[in-house]
């Protein structure tokens, strides 16, 4: 029989407090994910991985493939890496980073190489004018963040 209606709330994070240095992805999440009041399993599922997933990505014990990295980008609500936009080969790895594109994909949408397109994201090579253009027109395509 309860003595008084006296209800204790306790809030959910009131002693976690999100990271204030921004060095990994990890960091990124861990911070997102508390100011928004969000356990691991919450951002899991959110972003289509295992609870153990996300706690591996904020201790830093693992780093997020490249086909998690859309769904990041769009839970963060910004691009958490410096990339040099205004190159063809920044264009192409923006591109790839907010859809979630491997390298490999990429490179099979264009008949080449992985490798290949390692070297056109860092101008060490440009694709010829015909993929160019494709590229271009692919790209065109996204919206940026």
């Amino acid at each position: 029989m309860p003595f008084s209606e006296l209800e204790i709330v306790v809030p959910k994070y009131g002693h976690i407090k999100p990271p204030t240095t921004l060095i990994t992805l990890g960091d990124h999440i861990r911070k997102k994910r508390i100011e928004s009041w969000l356990m691991q399993k919450e951002v899991a599922e959110i972003l289509n991985v295992c609870e153990d997933t996300i706690t591996g990505w904020e201790t830093g014990r693992s780093d997020p493939q490249t086909k998690h990295l859309g769904n990041i980008i769009k839970f963060l609500g910004y691009m958490p890496f410096e990339i040099d936009t205004s190159t063809l080969g920044g264009k192409i790895k923006f591109y790839r980073y907010t859809t979630g594109t491997t390298t490999k994909a990429f490179a099979e949408l264009f008949e080449v190489h992985p490798a290949t397109v390692n070297t056109w994201e860092n101008n060490l090579q440009k694709p010829n004018s015909k993929i160019k253009q494709q590229i271009i027109d692919l790209i065109s395509k996204k919206p940026s963040l």
